[in-house]
């Protein structure tokens, strides 16, 4: 549990040891199914002024002290009427009643491919950062869905990681960071298991911000980083950023490498899975390319008594039936189905199975992105001809089973900044009528329009499922559609080296719009489509330095108005909520947080 509290030399936050959770769905039991209901909430709504005094802003978790021209805020109140999904509260228990957590067992996963590379900040596939969360820190975290800690899905709470506590001074461009005391890296040379410094901490930000790593563009704005003692790190940015701390705790971008022992590995970095070697609750073990990659329990972790299990196998299987097999026999502790039948016929075959679902959201946006360096995607009425063919309804039911909404270019998780759903569909509607008058208005008879759309083999099914779906409805409205399915590392590759005509992958993820908006704008990490356009530009400014949400997020709202009606660079896929099946002996995992990817597994047991 973090008190986040503003005061006048700055922001200060400490870690307060949690009490026992005596909750036993927490500790294994099982939860009460959903229901939805309707009831009535106060809703607090700011109401702004402004004014030329010093004033005291009261929100959330926060007391800020400012001697400017502010806005003044008025909480007023208003009942409203929502649904919500409630879930009836477990009946607490006595402590003697608490199942104590077992220590041993080895926890088995399956992804579809063997990760493209292992340097921690070359690549933001989960393909990687599955293994990475295990065997890497960041200087703070966001608080993770898993118990004891017990965040919502996709909340932007900052938990300390490498770091007990920061401190942002009242210019809001200078962070000071107080490292934990005795935090060690792996036992492997060249440093042997010594201790953190905040001299790591520097060069491996410095090694983030290189034109080399993936996310260089992620860190601008990042001026100086100063280590005025063993355990203290200063940054200094140019300017106040909404998103700095967003930055500073990404779960795909912020990891801390050890720079001696990634000199001493040389042009072998990131070559094998023996470049994993940082403070994490894991250490790399095994490793079999196509088959599976083993980690073991780190017994000399900062955070005991975690982890619990000894050991983490994650078996590399491409073909969603082997993983269904490898479910159903046992073999593996967890697997997503994609579509309810499977749900069915896996709970009938195994009766006991733990199903997990949550009504959140998943932050990341998916989506069929369009090369707008190319020629033939310069005529806006093309894209939109494109927009209009796809059935959004169709992905919605026939592969989600209804459960999954209208996605625009800031995910409808990001409650606040993103559009409202009526608007969404309005945006994105189905209208092959209006697509083959659009096509012909462009010049181009049915079947002359051809293009291709690249998947990613051994990596994402829902992707690759979409493709073929968009594929059948782009043909009925005309256009001469091809597929083009490559290996994820092959495709990944040609994608940032921008030799596409479309393709269907995932474009953002996090919990902090600037990343998403980002995606949209020249030299940003995520702008595969090659966008740019002078208004977005301008939003970007805009709003990475707005520190008001309700500013903030109208205009982001009218950003994601624009890219839909333009067809800036993509049509996102509908986002679908998280539904998941565990072995019935597996206590304390959770929906994993792909927002954030949080180190969920150090929480997990096994109860057997």
């Amino acid at each position: 549990m973090v008190n986040n509290l503003w005061t006048k030399r700055g922001f200060i936050v400490s870690a307060i040891v949690a009490g026992l959770l005596l909750v036993s769905v927490a500790c294994g039991g099982t939860a009460a199914e959903p229901v939805v209901v309707e009831k009535e909430v106060i809703k607090e709504v700011l109401k702004e002024v402004v004014v030329e005094k010093e004033v005291i802003k009261e929100v959330p978790k926060e007391v800020v002290v400012i001697q400017e021209v502010v806005k003044e805020v008025e909480v007023i109140k208003e009942v409203i009427k929502y649904k919500e999904v409630a879930v009836p509260a477990p009946q607490a228990v006595s402590p003697a009643e608490v199942p104590k957590p077992n220590y041993g067992g080895i926890l088995a996963l399956a992804q579809t491919s063997d990760p493209p590379t292992f340097d921690p900040h070359a690549t933001s596939f989960s393909l990687l950062t599955n293994h990475v969360h295990l065997t890497h820190n960041r200087v703070i975290r966001f608080k993770s869905l898993a118990w004891p800690e017990n965040a919502q899905y996709g909340d932007l709470t900052f938990f300390p990681d490498l770091a007990e506590s920061w401190e942002i001074d009242d210019s809001g461009t200078v962070f000071t960071f107080k490292l934990r005391e005795g935090v060690r890296w792996h036992n492997q040379e060249p440093i042997n298991g010594r201790e953190l410094t905040s001299e790591d901490v520097k060069l491996s930000w410095k090694r983030m911000n290189e034109d080399s790593s993936r996310f260089s563009g992620f860190y601008d704005g990042l001026v100086s980083i100063e280590t005025p003692d063993k355990y203290t790190v200063v940054q200094t940015i140019d300017r106040p950023l909404a998103s700095w701390l967003y930055r500073v705790a990404d779960g795909e971008a912020a990891w801390i490498t050890n720079q001696d022992f990634v000199d001493s590995k040389g042009a072998d970095f990131g070559v094998a899975q023996d470049s994993l070697v940082g403070t994490g609750p894991f250490l790399y073990g095994k490793e079999e390319p196509g088959s599976r990659y083993t980690y073991l329990r780190n017994p000399d972790y900062f955070e005991q008594p975690y982890p619990y299990l000894d050991e983490i196998q994650w078996y590399v299987i491409p073909d969603r039936s082997a993983r269904d097999a490898a479910f159903v026999s046992r073999q593996i502790h967890y697997y997503q189905p994609t579509k309810a039948q499977d749900f069915e016929r896996i709970q009938k075959a195994l009766p006991d199975v733990s199903k997990r679902q949550t009504t959140g959201l998943a932050n990341t946006t998916s989506a069929l992105m369009f090369n707008m360096e190319l020629p033939k995607w310069q005529d806006v009425k093309v894209r939109q001809a494109v927009k209009y063919a796809v059935n959004n309804d169709r992905v919605i039911q026939d592969l989600y089973n209804g459960q999954g909404k209208y996605n625009g270019c800031i995910p409808t998780a990001l409650r606040g900044f993103s559009l409202e759903q009526d608007e969404l569909r309005e945006l994105y509607q189905y209208d092959p009528e209006k697509s083959k008058a659009l096509l012909a208005e462009a010049g181009f008879a049915p079947g002359e329009f051809k293009f291709e759309i690249m998947t990613f083999t051994g990596y994402n099914q829902d992707n690759q499922d979409i493709a073929v779906m968009r594929q059948a409805d782009l043909r009925a409205a005309g256009f001469d559609v091809t597929l083009n399915p490559v290996p994820v590392g092959e495709g990944r590759a040609t994608v940032i080296q921008g030799n596409f005509d479309t393709v269907q992958q995932p474009h953002s993820t996090g919990v902090e719009p600037d990343e998403m908006l980002g995606g949209f704008v020249p030299g940003g990490p995520r702008n595969f489509m090659k966008v740019d356009d002078p208004k977005v530009t301008q939003w970007m400014a805009q709003q990475e330095v707005e520190f008001d949400r309700e500013v903030r997020g109208a205009i982001l709202q009218e950003f994601s108005r624009y890219c839909a009606d333009q067809v800036l660079g993509m049509i996102p896929n509908p986002a679908r909520a998280q539904e998941q099946l565990w072995q019935s002996w597996v206590r304390n995992a959770v929906i994993p947080d792909i927002a954030s990817d949080e180190p969920d597994e150090k929480y997990i047991w096994f109860d057997r």
